[in-house]
């Protein structure tokens, strides 16, 4: 069985344990947001304002994570945008050249090239995010800083970002440079490096698909590691927003409270 066997029966593997983690740290305890309330919210009773204000504050300048402080606002901001234009921009990769591949996209086309450079730019924006955070996560262990600090999840998100761009860098080198190549930065800047000891046959195709692996690997990972707050956190608060939803948490919970127990007089 080729490596490439293995990966192709491994993914539905790791989709299937990121997907059971979303459910169980993620969907649940979203469900006991909802549950709390009572009740969904009618369409009718949506603050859309109130809704688009949190989504700014939370999701896009992210200005509770400022008031830590600028580096830590800096580091997150960096790893979360970093981390969710790049996963975009590979589910973009996988449709538009592997699964339904379509001319513009492919090698050495405009589609290809705006591709390339969208990778590579969310690529490099999460990289000096992930440096950020693990210099930070060494300088405060031990302080009550760190209780922010997630090494493990740094550590193994680095090695994924780290591997992809060696392996785009092999690939460049291993082919006689073009003009439009330089839209790839990093990779086609790595691939220039690089380029004294190509060709990079064999070892391309392991670091390609080493990178592809821990990539899989880490999406499984994302739905159990402390990472998961990163999403869950801000879909909270963007919920209780909603004026509705906080008005029908409280009516649940004083209803509880007024509720006689079994075999009480």
């Amino acid at each position: 069985m080729t490596r490439m066997a293995v990966f192709w029966i491994l993914i539905p593997l790791f989709i299937g344990v990121l997907f059971i983690g979303l459910y169980r740290n993620l969907l649940a305890k979203l469900a006991v947001i909802f549950g709390a309330s009572g009740r969904f919210i009618p369409w009718g009773d949506v603050d859309a304002a109130a809704l688009g204000q949190a989504y700014a504050d939370e999701v896009v300048f992210q200005r509770r994570i400022r008031l830590r402080g600028r580096v830590p606002w800096t580091r997150h901001i960096l790893i979360s945008w970093g981390f969710s234009v790049l996963f975009v921009f590979d589910i973009l990769t996988a449709l538009l050249t592997k699964y339904l591949p379509s001319e513009p996209f492919l090698d050495g086309n405009v589609g290809w090239l705006f591709l390339k450079f969208g990778l590579n730019l969310s690529g490099m924006v999460l990289l000096v995010g992930l440096l950020i955070a693990l210099a930070r996560s060494v300088t405060t262990a031990g302080t009550e800083q760190a209780r922010f600090n997630d090494m493990p999840g740094t550590v193994f998100l680095l090695l994924v970002v780290v591997t992809g761009f060696v392996a785009q860098g092999m690939r460049f080198a291993n082919v006689p440079p073009q003009p439009g190549y330089g839209w790839a930065l990093l990779g086609s800047w790595m691939g220039e490096a690089m380029r004294a000891g190509a060709p990079y046959a064999g070892s391309h195709a392991f670091v390609w698909v080493t990178h592809a692996l821990l990539a899989s690997a880490f999406l499984a990972y994302l739905g159990w590691s402390r990472m998961i707050h990163v999403f869950a956190a801000p879909l909270g608060r963007i919920f209780y927003s909603q004026v509705a939803l906080r008005e029908a948490k409280v009516r649940t919970v004083m209803e509880g409270l007024l509720k006689p127990r079994a075999g009480s007089r």
